[in-house]
């Protein structure tokens, strides 16, 4: 299931690694678990469950 938000092109889908900035700028990395309308829920790196607009979301790309 792949899901995009309105006028964005960048599609996610579930177990996707995506990283996000927090309501304190700080970088969080974590794993698309879940594909809503306009949001993607995530399991983050620090345990918890986050629900994240697709807007602020950014791939992650494994070097």
């Amino acid at each position: 299931m792949c899901a995009k938000s309105p006028g964005e092109t960048v599609a996610f889908k579930v177990g996707d690694k995506v990283t996000f900035d927090d309501g304190k700028g700080v970088a969080q990395v974590g794993t698309v678990t879940r594909i809503k309308r306009r949001t993607a829920t995530l399991q983050a790196m620090d345990g918890r469950n986050r629900r994240v607009g697709f807007e602020l979301l950014r791939h992650v790309l494994d070097v």
